[in-house]
């Protein structure tokens, strides 16, 4: 039940959930709504609650344009309805209030759907049944719908696990509880919620990954003990085989001293061999028993390298910053720009290079869907990569047009008179080397190691492998490293 009471204008809070600096006042708004008090006067159809953390102090719950304004006028004193609001309430009017404005922005996008999401964590960590959690909610609400609520409650224990793990709330919840008007669009649900809990997921993940390797130190622990009392067992089978040994000796000295001492001899010796059969025994059970443990331990191992992998998976999975999203004017903009980046797998230290290029060129929705992967094909170097093979297969097709389709003979004739021409090459090469540096000669040496060789192979193939060698360019190569 309201009660309508008069109320200090400067006891008035704003709603506790509405952060005025990144979602602020409109100055525009608020001359609009002072024109209309100074015209009709101040009605008094705002409404408040008790606040809960300052004693004698009202938090609005919507309506902030309209109090900014009552304030400008110099209103001091208002006749308010006080009415008994939850924390939730107070958001749902938020979200009332926001959506009001003329243009979405991602500061009230992220505003809407993180103090929701926040608010749904707080809830469902305090209620252990969905039942509850419901309740909390009044999940009368139309935009509940039973099947999706249903489909919820399966995952309960799921859901709760996760939100006490520190991973976070998942898409599902948000889209299922939130109202629409504040989660009209999924894609930038998600993107919201990647922003928001990315960080805190990364430190579930390094979390896990810590516990890993604890209990990796813990089984080497126990397997180094099983593995000194490995030792010890074999050592002390050992032992009483040496022991054995020197007294089945010792008796069989004594058993030549008589038939008597012979017969005690045969017996003590019958009883060493038993206790030597029985260490044995003991022995290899311990040598199994190692074995076994070893297995295990190895067993033991290859699961937390499993559990590792799994877990620096995890660690990598984190939105964009939300500093470069924030710097988006449209929400839809914001929220394909974040599944394009994914999408194109653009490194972290990229993204805002890819923002200010959207930005500079003012690409629209539609425009940056196919522009951004063209400008990351160029930045990345793929699109110079595809340039340089298509010229490389282009000059090889020339060279087989020009040699391949031509007559064999023809061929043949014209690379035999080209050959030819060497002997005068040679013959300036030689009169002229001594006037190269040393970088030329070494060159030179190589590029005719090479020739030599696809020569001495052309050969080999016309049958006359003992035509040319390539220790015919021996002369050629001393000269020019007599002249380093």
């Amino acid at each position: 039940m309201d009660h309508i009471m008069k109320i200090d204008v400067d006891r008035i809070l704003p709603n506790p959930h509405r952060d005025l600096k990144r979602n602020p006042i409109r100055p525009e708004q608020v001359t609009n709504i002072l024109e209309s008090i100074e015209r009709n006067g101040f009605w008094d159809n705002l409404v408040v609650r008790k606040s809960p953390k300052q004693p004698g102090y009202y938090e609005l719950a919507y309506g902030h344009h309209r109090m900014a304004a009552v304030v400008k006028h110099g209103i001091t004193v208002v006749d308010l309805p006080v009415r008994e609001i939850s924390d939730w309430g107070m958001y749902l009017a938020m979200v009332d209030e926001n959506t009001t404005q003329a243009t979405i922005t991602p500061d009230v996008v992220f505003e809407d759907i993180g103090v929701g999401a926040h608010l749904l964590e707080h809830y469902i960590r305090e209620c252990e049944t969905p039942e509850a959690f419901e309740k909390v909610l009044g999940i009368e609400r139309r935009w509940a719908p039973a099947p999706a609520r249903n489909g919820l409650k399966m995952n309960w224990p799921q859901i709760r696990t996760a939100v006490l793990s520190g991973e976070g709330i998942g898409r599902d919840v948000v889209l299922t509880y939130l109202p629409p008007i504040a989660v009209r669009d999924p894609n930038v649900v998600a993107t919201v919620l990647g922003s928001i809990f990315g960080e805190a997921r990364k430190a579930s993940a390094e979390r896990k990954a810590q516990e890993a390797e604890e209990a990796n130190k813990k089984k080497a622990a126990e397997h180094k003990a099983a593995e000194e009392d490995r030792v010890r067992k074999v050592e002390e089978a050992r032992k009483a085989k040496l022991e054995a040994e020197a007294a089945a000796r010792a008796k069989h000295d004594a058993a030549k001293k008589d038939e008597e001492t012979r017969r005690k001899a045969a017996a003590e010796k019958q009883a060493a061999n038993e206790r030597a059969r029985k260490a044995q025994q003991a022995a290899l059970a311990a040598e199994r028993e190692a074995k076994a443990r070893e297995k295990e331990a190895r067993e033991a191992r290859e699961l937390e390298a499993e559990r590792r992998t799994t877990a620096a998976r995890l660690a990598k999975t984190e939105g964009v910053d939300e500093k470069i999203l924030r710097s988006f004017s449209s929400p839809s903009v914001m929220a394909d720009f974040a599944i394009l980046v994914k999408r194109l797998n653009i490194p972290a230290n990229k993204h805002q290079a890819a923002a200010d290029v959207v930005a500079k060129e003012e690409w629209s929705q539609k425009t940056m869907r196919q522009a951004l992967p063209a400008w990351w094909d160029q930045e990345s170097g793929a699109a110079a990569k595809r340039l340089r093979e298509i010229r490389e297969a282009a000059a090889v097709w020339q060279f087989n047009k020009a040699y391949n389709s031509g007559n064999f003979n023809n061929f043949v004739s014209d690379y035999i008179r080209d050959l030819k021409k060497m002997d005068h090459r040679t013959d300036v090469l030689r009169d002229n080397i001594i006037h190269g540096d040393t970088n030329l000669r070494h060159g030179a040496i190589k590029e005719l190691i090479a020739f030599i060789t696809r020569l001495q192979e052309i050969v080999d193939i016309a049958g006359r492998p003992d035509v040319v060698k390539t220790t015919d360019i021996t002369p050629v190569t001393m000269m020019l490293t007599h002249h380093n």
